[in-house]
């Protein structure tokens, strides 16, 4: 990773990890090209945002060590413990998953629009979770933004706004 800087990420999660500063803007349905570990899903906060152990421990285990700022679905965070320490959890690429189309043929450019004013830099489409079988776990939405730069209240807008392109489509 250049730099160890930590990056803020958002989607219907967002999270950072660490990366350099001069990073070009991409917009890709597939894992990072260094191999970095984008995410996107979401939980219940509250107005004040997630708390210091969601933060910490919503994308426990992948590289760079990712830190959550908001996220779409609206379930209670419970971290997942293997004995005494945070369970791992896992990025897969989709590959040739039929959302990949769909989303580059259907709402791509809406996402874009909606992400207009923040300091974003990657946006990706893969699956996170705690399973090693690919297909267990969630696909995901992830957009990473520079770190500190986006607050949890429009971090929140912006993925509510992006739940809602995405559900006008049929994914």
């Amino acid at each position: 990773m250049e730099g160890g800087e930590h990056r803020d990420t958002m989607a219907k999660l967002l999270s950072s990890f660490r990366s350099g500063r001069n990073r070009r803007r991409e917009d890709r349905s597939s894992s990072s090209s260094e191999g970095m570990p984008i995410i996107t899903r979401v939980t219940t906060m509250s107005d004040s945002g997630p708390s210091q152990e969601e933060v910490s421990q919503y994308f426990s285990g992948l590289a760079g060590r990712p830190k959550l700022v908001a996220r779409s679905i609206e379930e209670p965070f419970i971290p997942k413990y293997n004995g005494s320490f945070p369970a791992k959890k896992m990025i897969f690429n989709l590959g040739q998953h039929p959302i990949v189309r769909a989303y580059e043929q259907g709402p791509r450019m809406e996402i874009r629009d909606a992400l207009r004013g923040l300091p974003w830099f990657k946006i990706d489409i893969i699956r996170i979770g705690y399973s090693s079988t690919a297909q267990e776990n969630p696909i995901v939405v992830l957009i990473t933004v520079e770190p500190g730069s986006v607050s949890y209240l429009k971090g929140q807008d912006t993925v509510q706004i992006c739940r809602g392109i995405l559900l006008r489509y049929v994914f």
